[in-house]
């Protein structure tokens, strides 16, 4: 009888064991110790070590509309995790937030109209797979910024997102258009206006360049030379 009520005892322990983690699993928020020995090494990232392996699991502890690492706004998360490329591939890292600063760069030209911008994924359709990329916004501009600096031009979108510094950070960048997109349906959790015209960091050709409009969500092609909003975003 004793057998059968110690047996009954650990299986009530293993179901109350596997609900927790069940529940740790399906809260994006969670960090407690419901599935044993975890530490968390970064954001949105933790480890723990088994017998011979070490398990990594994605986590994401902040919600979009949350104050981000830099104190930005968070309009972005994915727990599985994206690359964040670099114009020095040795750099790229993975990341799992975007956040956006709080308040526009100034106004200005994506620039450099009539010339094409080399070493640059240029696409001429909302259907090219380069549209909806995230990730790749921090490269597009920091060979925008190269190139400009490169002709004597200053004070263009790419450069003033580049050499922004923000909340002690200074890794802030001009969101590609797959990027903006994600700003734009998030707008309503940030602190992002609801109307305007905004550049990305994507280049259509060597006349225009992709933004989108935060008052109806379209996504177009503009003269390099026509000024408009810049937002600085960030990922981490």
């Amino acid at each position: 009888m004793k057998k059968v009520i110690k047996t009954l005892g650990i299986i009530a322990i293993l179901v109350v064991i596997g609900f927790a983690m069940l529940a740790c699993d399906g809260d994006p928020k969670c960090t407690h110790g419901s599935w044993g020995n975890w530490t968390q090494v970064s954001f949105g990232r933790e480890t723990r070590k088994c017998n011979d392996c070490t398990a990594v699991q994605a986590r994401l502890t902040r919600n979009i509309g949350e104050t981000g690492e830099a104190g930005g706004r968070i309009f972005y998360r994915n727990a599985n995790g994206f690359t964040l490329q670099d114009d020095n591939p040795v750099n790229n890292k993975t990341v799992y937030y975007l956040e956006a600063w709080t308040t526009n760069e100034t106004d200005s030209e994506w620039g450099d109209f009539g010339t094409l911008v080399p070493s640059m994924t240029n696409f001429t359709s909302l259907s090219a797979s380069e549209a909806t990329v995230i990730g790749n916004g921090r490269r597009n501009t920091q060979r925008i910024a190269a190139h400009m600096t490169g002709k004597s031009i200053a004070n263009t979108a790419a450069q003033r997102c580049l050499s922004a510094t923000h909340g002690t950070k200074t890794d802030w960048f001009l969101p590609s258009l797959g990027e903006l997109n994600e700003l734009y349906k998030a707008k309503g959790h940030t602190n992002v206006p609801t109307s305007g015209y905004f550049w990305s960091s994507s280049q259509y050709s060597s006349y225009g360049a992709w933004g989108q409009n935060f008052g109806n969500g379209l996504q177009f092609v503009v003269d390099k030379s026509y000024v408009s909003n810049v937002r600085a975003v960030r990922a981490f």
